[in-house]
């Protein structure tokens, strides 16, 4: 039999996504980088990060000028790699990127220059590197003939820099490779005032028309989509008994659901949780017949690319217990805990969004009995739980693991999970309760009281959603039971949504991306025997996954 999903994607709460509803938190996906020099100059960043040859590689959120200067005796001959020629050079680092500059030695006549004509129309001023202009007071200079200058405008308060003219065009860095002289406009426009109300550009009015998907063999069980593009993972269960779950990655393209990427296999003992990244995806595995563990990476477009085991099978001659979660701005933190000889080993390790080790394991502590979750904050901290002779305590770790608190004791709950607020917290959430029960401050040693938003609606399903924007919340708390409410960060409720078959099988990314099964299992009988976490595809949260 043949069931299908009905995937509300990409628009649902991306309506309206390029208005001003409010600024984000959460950081853009970062790119590496890299520049070679060959022959005698310098190759430096705007923004700044690049000074090569002293520092060579460096990430950027956005577009990068680089600006070539010639050591004296030298000219600069020409880019390679992202870019080419001899003007200047702009990457939009949408991807990892690599660039060479030669000088050649040689020297342009003595006394050659060009001039640079700057004039500013709105208010705000202009400034180039190097240094010879300031406009408004010093609107021209003279450079040596073969200069990169870069031009920067900066707008006054209550004004907005709209776009360069002349010389340069677009509202980036102007950037010149002076052959001959340039005139350059920079026009400033008024900032439009801000909304009136904290809801405007939240709420979509209505839902677009449904993209559906069919999964092979049985119902689904839920999916994720992140990423920003529509990209998505879903679910399904396959097997004669016991059964397993399937995970497949797939995209819309011309109105319609495409199959794209490989095969992500589960476990009849295995517990599988599928996070999107800000781009790509990564599964994360715990075998409970052995305790073995593992991180696995995919591309964008759901291609394997690395893969990283946490723990192995019976490691240290016991059951080893692992937890990994989520950073909201791209990648993993995990701890692992095993036995070495007599003692209890406790470890903690971070790992880019592509899989690269960014932290090597580094003890944590000696003495728990296992691990039970990692939350991580938008500041990058990590908050781990561990059990100790059955009492959960916390602590907050650096991104090298270096301890940022105390060991602290957290209490009322059972087997924990976390979710980021946009404040910059951590709330936990019991799994077997489906229960937001805590709130925790980046890197204090304490819990507190949930906000009165959450705590109204601590029984619902959460996501952050319009990358940061609002919340989207539903269940049968809040202000709109049984449906979907949008909320903006301070708490304020902007409208409920009539979504069909919403149940707590839906799963909304803050790319926007809405997806609803079309089932109507009903999980009250077997949640009074096992508890989700048990349920071979159950999209559930295993030792501490965060399904923001």
């Amino acid at each position: 039999m043949r069931l299908r999903l009905a995937v509300l994607a990409v628009a649902v709460l991306a309506c309206g996504r390029g208005e001003d509803g409010g600024s984000s938190s959460i950081p853009p996906p970062s790119h590496a980088l890299s520049v070679q020099v060959s022959g005698d100059g310098t190759v430096t960043s705007a923004p700044a990060g690049i000074d090569c040859g002293k520092t060579c590689t460096a990430t950027f959120t956005g577009p990068v000028t680089l600006t070539a200067t010639s050591a004296a005796g030298s000219t600069f001959s020409g880019w390679d790699g992202a870019c080419s020629g001899t003007d200047g050079c702009t990457v939009a680092m949408s991807v990892d990127a690599s660039v060479r500059a030669t000088f050649r030695a040689g020297t342009m006549p003595p006394g050659q220059s060009r001039a640079v004509r700057v004039a500013v129309q709105g208010s705000g001023r202009v400034v180039s590197a190097p240094d010879g202009i300031d406009c408004g007071a010093r609107c021209s200079a003279q450079f040596a003939d073969g200069t990169s200058v870069t031009l920067e405008a900066r707008a006054d308060q209550g004004w907005a820099f709209k776009s360069w003219s002349g010389a340069c065009s677009g509202s980036s860095l102007c950037s010149l490779k002076l052959t001959s002289d340039a005139e350059v406009t920079a026009t400033f426009q008024p900032e439009p005032p801000p909304p009136a109300d904290i809801c405007d550009g939240l709420m979509p009015g209505s839902l677009p028309q449904p993209v559906v998907a069919t999964m092979p063999n049985s119902d689904c069980w839920g999916g994720t989509s992140d990423d920003g593009t529509g990209n998505f993972a879903l679910s399904y269960q396959i097997g004669p008994g016991p059964v397993y779950p399937v995970w497949q990655f797939f995209t819309i393209k011309d109105g319609a659901v495409v199959r794209i990427g490989e095969t992500v296999l589960g476990g009849d003992e295995t517990g599988t949780v599928v996070w999107s990244q800000p781009s790509g995806f990564t599964v994360y595995q715990v075998s409970g017949g052995s305790g073995a563990s593992n991180l696995t990476f995919y591309t964008h477009e759901g291609q394997r690319t690395s893969s990283s085991p946490l723990t192995s099978a019976f490691m240290g001659g016991g059951y080893a217990s692992a937890a990994a979660g989520l950073d909201p701005s791209g990648g993993i933190a995990a701890t692992r805990n095993y036995r070495s000889g007599n003692d209890t080993v406790s470890e903690f390790a971070r790992f880019s969004k592509t899989g690269a080790v960014e932290t090597e394991w580094v003890p944590i502590s000696r003495g728990a009995s296992y691990m039970g979750a990692v939350g991580i904050a938008l500041s990058g901290h990590a908050l781990v739980l561990e059990n100790l002779l059955g009492r959960w305590h916390g602590r907050w770790l650096d991104r090298d693991g270096s301890a940022l608190s105390e060991w602290f004791e957290v209490s009322g709950t059972t087997i924990p999970d976390f979710h980021f607020l946009m404040d910059g917290s951590l709330v936990m959430r019991s799994v077997v309760q489906h229960e937001y029960k805590l709130r925790f401050e980046d890197a204090k040693a304490s819990t507190s009281d949930l906000p009165e938003w959450l705590r109204q609606r601590s029984v619902n399903q959460f996501s952050v959603v319009r990358f940061g924007k609002g919340y989207a919340s539903w269940g049968d708390a809040g202000s709109c039971p049984g449906k979907l409410e949008v909320l903006a960060t301070s708490g304020k409720s902007c409208g409920c949504l009539e979504v069909p078959s919403l149940s707590r099988l839906a799963s909304i990314g803050r790319d926007g991306s809405l997806m609803v099964p079309r089932t109507q299992k009903d999980f009250a009988e077997l949640d009074r025997f096992f508890p989700p976490q048990m349920q071979p595809g159950r999209p559930s949260c295993v030792d501490g996954c965060n399904l923001a």
